[in-house]
Order: C-alpha cells, then structure tokens, then sequence
C-alpha cells in the first residue's frame, strides 16, 4: 500500500500513526527523518506541535537567506564581473538559474517519485504562486528598504516594461496551456524557446539599445525626441483649438433644437403608452 493523503485522511484518528509508519516513512524524509511521521506519531498531531515546527521553519529560512548571502551571491557577483555581463542580464541568466534551479528539481522529482499519483494543478499552482510572490512580496519589500536607505532612488523604466511585459506573457501562456487541461511536449519545449526569446530579447536591448538612450530610461529617450516635434506642433494645435472653438459652439447651439424635439416625443410616447397600459388593466 501506498502513502495517500485521502487514505490517510478516511483513517481514524488513533490509527494514523500505525498507517505513516507502515507506508509514509520515506515521505517528506530527511536528515531528521519524516516529517509526517513526526506529526502524526511524535506530536500526535497536537495543534501545540505548531509553535515549535513554526520556529524551526523560521530557523531554516534565515539559515536559507544566509547561506544565499555568503555563496550564492558573492560567487553570482564574480562571475557576472569577470563576464562583463549587465545587472539586468546577470539577473535574467545567472541568478535564474540559482534561484529556479531548487523549484526545477523539486518539480522533476515530484514528477518521477510517483507518475501516477501526480498533481500537475497543485505544482504549477506552487510555481506560478511562486512567482506571483516575489512579484508582489519581495519586490515591496525590496523597494520599501531600498526606498528607506536610498531616498531618491530612480527606476530604469525600459527594463520595467520589458519584464513586466514579458512575464505578463509568460503567464498568458500557461493560462493558454492550462485551459483544456493536458499538457504535452511540444508545449514545454514551446516555454524553454520562450525563455531562451526573453533572454536574447534582454540581451538586444541593454547592449544594443539602451546605450542610445540618455540617461538609461525610456522615459527621458522619449520625452527627448518628443519635445522638438511638440514644440513645433505647438502653434498649429493653438490655432485648431482656436477654430474648432466655435464650431463646437454653434453645434451645441443648433443641436438644442432637435434635443428639444427629442424630449418632446419622447415624453408623447411616454404618455401613449402609460394611457395604453391604464387601458389594458381597465
């Protein structure tokens, strides 16, 4: 018999601990063995067990974000130097991989543990809530701290637009994919060429695009090859303004009368009908 949450959900109560033992010990095992085992049997499944589990989760986590500060990080900086790579570039390639590479395996191992047993809604649910999380979540947080030691911080809006497009893509497609509810292999080569698009696309435009632009933002590029065409327009839109001005007038004026007539037939009609309908129920 195999470990299944709705076998060991229908099983009562003082014997899910013989139940774990029997079939969920290799479960969530690690080096201080399985965690559904320590529930079910060494907590008893006790809502107290939570405070502890809670701070030892906590514990983790900060060792997590430590580990990530002392190796992964400074190696990324390294490597990202001695390559020459742009921030945004090192972001999207380098540090994707360290950051995703923990949910690639996860998600292949979840896949190859139990074929038949596999549910493909609650991984990509964990993926997509996932990235939904560190576009919410951490970048408040980000720029909360950032904004609080660095007052006056500006924001490089090209590259804003470019990801924020990009990932609203990315997610258009999984909606795409997920709504008839099979996944085949040509649609997950079709996400790996997707991102190997966006990288190339990251790429063409901080080394080849963004160095033509002043200052490194869309916003200035813009504003500079807007201005002298605006500054040009200026007298012919001052003297449309001028001449429309009247015209738009006496259309009000000659439309009053219709509206008037409008109202008039309206309220006839209104009076037909409601003599009519008194004229029914009489």
């Amino acid at each position: 018999m195999t470990c299944s949450a709705a076998l060991l959900a229908a099983t009562a109560a003082e014997d899910r601990c013989a139940y774990v033992q029997a079939n969920c010990t290799e479960v969530g095992n690690a080096y201080f063995g399985s965690y559904v085992e320590h529930w079910h049997c060494t907590f008893g499944e006790s809502p107290m067990a939570l405070l502890p589990l809670g701070v030892w989760l906590a514990m983790l986590i900060a060792a997590l974000c430590s580990t990530a500060d002392t190796f992964l990080i400074p190696q990324l900086s390294y490597i990202s130097t001695y390559l020459r790579l742009k921030p945004d570039v090192a972001g999207v390639t380098l540090l994707a991989f360290g950051n995703g590479a923990p949910d690639v395996f996860t998600g292949i191992a979840v896949a190859t543990a139990h074929p038949e047993e596999v549910d493909f809604s609650l991984l990509l649910a964990d993926l997509v809530g996932g990235s939904i999380f560190i576009m919410t979540v951490v970048v408040g947080a980000v720029v909360w701290v950032a904004a609080s030691h660095s007052p006056g911080w500006r924001l490089s809006r090209m590259p804003f637009y470019r990801d924020t497009i990009s990932f609203f893509v990315a997610i258009t497609l999984v909606l795409a994919v997920a709504s008839n509810g099979v996944v085949r292999p040509w649609e997950g080569v079709f996400f790996l060429l997707n991102y190997l698009f966006y990288v190339a696309l990251v790429i063409a435009i901080r080394y080849y695009i963004q160095p033509c632009w002043p200052e490194d933002t869309f916003g200035v590029y813009l504003r500079g090859k807007a201005q002298p065409v605006l500054q040009r327009a200026e007298p012919a839109l001052r003297a449309i303004s001028r001449r429309a001005t009247p015209l738009a007038r006496g259309a009000a004026e000659r439309a009053k009368p219709i509206a008037r007539q409008v109202r008039h037939r309206a309220s006839r009609a209104s009076s037909f009908f409601s003599a009519a309908g008194q004229g029914l129920h009489a």
